[in-house]
């Protein structure tokens, strides 16, 4: 379910232009910059008690009002400039330059136990601005606005078309107010633009995660953004949320793919005091208005069974053989119910080959007490078919161990 403090603005293609009598003047320009300057200055000034991951009420107001003095100053730059032949370059720098934006970043100083002075310069720290021309949409420019909070940053992405002769803001895509850090757009922040298969329509893909301060776990949030008349309720045709691993480097990757999109994550793994972590990959295709979650899910045989655990039913079930979903949906309805438990623990054993049907693959699975399980699949073109989950090995699977050095 949608979080309820997500603030996003997203126009329609005929969004109302920019006003039309904006003064472009180098004056009217370094005023816009002031005020954001100032709204700035509140926001490094506020004092906050190191590694604290709540936010204060007029902390939290000072940023919301950093965002919307930031979007308005963009705007005010936009709606002065010619649609024609932009260069993203130099919109980068022009908006960079009086907000003194994108300089070498500041670490803050080493933490005094000593000194009990509440911190500052740690909210709006390392203000960053990046403009690119937007994928597949070529006249399209994404400016991504980003600062420092305690523990991460805060990231707003402002999108802009050419409409009659005129720069349009069709997304503003950000946060709402949040009372902890973990509300904050950070972590890792990516977008991506790709086109519904038969209108060609354009639609934004954001993934970010949520900062924290003392855990290498967090939750990300993924949504696929599509044009809406009413430009305050844009038309969400995707939103998933999931745990992932902060510490990766990176901790996540989106890109977009020929079908649609993927996002690369690491997750713990159901074996976690062997493994720790293990990929997750979330593959999205777009079937006209609709995305479904497609292969590839896992890189080897060993990460399948993993991620196939893990999974919803939902999910693991387009995965299944279909002779036999009954069986193995017991299986992973039990597998979960015993991990949740937490008074087991895993570890993986053998992937084995199974030479008659060198498509097929066994992998075995140790508890710390009872029985293995053994868990038999098919590879197949970038995908994997989970066939069936038993308690005994399958004697046509006596291959070498595949993953005896991993």
């Amino acid at each position: 379910m949608l979080r309820s403090v997500l603030l996003c603005v997203l126009g329609a293609i005929i969004a109302m232009p920019l006003q039309a009598a904006t003064e472009c003047s180098e004056a009217a320009m370094q005023h816009a910059s002031e005020v954001v300057n100032k709204a700035r200055a509140k926001l490094l000034d506020a004092a906050v008690d190191e590694m604290d991951t709540s936010v204060p009420p007029v902390v939290q107001d000072h940023i919301a009002e950093m965002k919307d003095v930031l979007a308005q100053f963009v705007s005010h730059y936009m709606a002065c400039q010619a649609t024609s032949q932009p260069n993203v370059k130099e919109i980068q720098r022009d908006l960079a330059t009086p907000l003194d934006a994108n300089k070498p970043r500041v670490n803050l100083p080493a933490p005094n136990p000593e000194l009990e002075e509440p911190e500052r310069r740690v909210y709006g720290a390392n203000l960053t601005i990046d403009v690119r021309r937007a994928d597949v949409a070529d006249d399209w420019i994404a400016i991504q606005v980003r600062f420092g909070i305690m523990c991460g940053e805060d990231t707003m992405l402002l999108v802009y078309a050419p409409r009659e002769g005129e720069w349009r803001q069709i997304l503003r895509w950000q946060s709402g107010k949040y009372r902890d850090i973990s509300g904050a757009f950070g972590d890792f922040f990516g977008y991506v633009v790709i086109s519904k298969p038969l209108s060609n329509a354009p639609v934004v893909v954001v993934a970010h995660g949520r900062p924290w301060c003392t855990s290498g776990w967090s939750v990300f949030d993924l949504d696929v953004l599509g044009a809406a008349k009413d430009a305050n309720a844009p038309h969400v045709v995707l939103h998933r949320e999931a745990s992932y691993n902060r510490t990766a480097e990176p901790p996540a990757v989106l890109r977009k793919t020929s079908y649609g999109f993927q996002l690369r994550v690491k997750n713990m793994s159901v074996a976690f005091e062997q493994l720790f972590i293990q990929p997750v990959i979330y593959s999205y295709a777009m079937d006209g208005d609709h995305l479904y979650r497609v292969q590839p899910v896992a890189i080897n045989g060993r990460n399948f069974v993993d991620v196939w655990l893990q999974s919803s039913w939902a999910d693991a079930s387009k995965w299944s053989s279909g002779s036999n979903t009954r069986s193995l949906r017991i299986e992973h309805t039990r597998f979960e119910a015993l991990r949740r438990t937490g008074n087991v623990t895993f570890r993986f054993g053998p992937v084995r080959g199974c030479p008659t049907e060198p498509s097929r693959f066994q992998v075995e699975l140790d508890p710390d007490s009872g029985a293995p399980l053994y868990y038999r699949l098919r590879e197949g073109q970038n995908s994997f078919t989970m066939l069936s989950a038993s308690a005994t090995p399958d004697p046509r699977c006596d291959g070498a161990d595949l993953m005896k050095r991993n």
